[in-house]
């Protein structure tokens, strides 16, 4: 990853990289079927949505977003949502969905609702929304910027250029165009996350690593392991 080659080059070291990752359980696990989680939110039932979570700042790349709906066929909406400073950009387009704050809990169902995950940003590290996406097999669009490249590496996902709307409306078009391609990449995503975002696993390794070090072979995580604060 990013931060392994960051440690290797500062100090010449190597180092393991430790993702927090995040309860699975919490967002594989669902019965209803689209029409009825987007029945349920209020979304449109006919149209193609993409969904944008994350605060509405420059670096997020919220201010292409109005230019890529013009440029996307006309059945084709956003759901963005998130607060911010850019916030107008989006709550006055017919094209989008603004919804300024919803609870952790429901982020998953937004999920379920959509067709695909856009994430335009021109910086990141590894985004927890895109682990969260990939664990409910939503496929993904994103910038090729920070730990986003090894997340959605070996066709997990599409990955476009920064600061670059040809290329991201390239991405997004190939992605909605072709639903069995999309869903293959989230089914690879999926299995990666499931091997190394599983907050359960990766604490309780983490604290057996942590026992090892330290002399005291402990391989017992406490038991609020799992709650921990999402990242957007």
């Amino acid at each position: 990853s990013q931060l392994v080659g960051c440690v290797r080059d500062l100090a010449g070291r190597d180092a393991q990289f430790w993702p927090i990752g995040v309860d699975l359980g919490g967002f594989s696990q669902c019965a209803e079927d689209k029409a009825i989680i987007r029945r349920r939110l209020k979304l449109p039932q006919s149209r193609k949505l993409l969904l944008f979570v994350g605060q509405l700042i420059p670096v997020k790349g919220v201010d292409l977003i109005p230019a890529l709906m013009d440029r996307l066929a006309d059945d084709v909406q956003f759901v963005v949502i998130g607060a911010g400073p850019l916030s107008h950009l989006v709550s006055d387009n017919t094209r989008c969905i603004w919804i300024p704050a919803v609870s952790n809990s429901l982020v998953a169902d937004y999920m379920r609702a959509a067709d695909l995950m856009l994430l335009p940003s021109r910086a990141e590290g590894t985004p927890t929304v895109l682990v969260e996406a990939g664990a409910v097999r939503l496929p993904i669009v994103a910038t090729a910027v920070g730990g986003i490249p090894d997340l959605l590496a070996d066709g997990r996902g599409v990955l476009v250029n920064a600061e670059n709307m040809e290329s991201l409306v390239t991405g997004v078009q190939m992605a909605l165009d072709d639903f069995q391609a999309g869903a293959e990449r989230a089914g690879r995503l999926f299995s990666f996350i499931e091997t190394n975002y599983d907050c359960t696993r990766n604490s309780r390794d983490l604290v057996r690593l942590y026992g090892q070090l330290n002399g005291s072979g402990s391989t017992s995580p406490h038991p609020d392991e799992c709650a921990l604060p999402r990242v957007t």
